[in-house]
């Protein structure tokens, strides 16, 4: 299971560092999808960051990446 865990990490990564675009667009997606995690969503967090980084003219795909990255961790940042 972990094996498999950390396959869809590396894919995730691979396919993040393989976008076209500007190295701007990029970042610019990958980090207002961070952004938007911190809120609570309440499960539609991946699709509201994915709408954000289209509205500033990020990257969508950086932006899904960005708001999948760290969901594990936001029970952690809750208390």
């Amino acid at each position: 299971m972990i094996r498999k865990k950390l396959r869809k990490f590396k894919c995730l990564t691979l396919k993040l560092l393989r976008l076209k675009g500007n190295a701007h667009s990029i970042a610019l997606g990958f980090t207002v999808g961070l952004i938007i995690n911190f809120v609570p969503s309440f499960g539609i967090g991946p699709v509201i960051s994915t709408a954000c980084a289209k509205i500033f003219k990020g990257n969508p795909f950086a932006g899904l990446v960005g708001g999948v990255s760290l969901i594990w961790a936001f029970p952690f940042f809750s208390t």
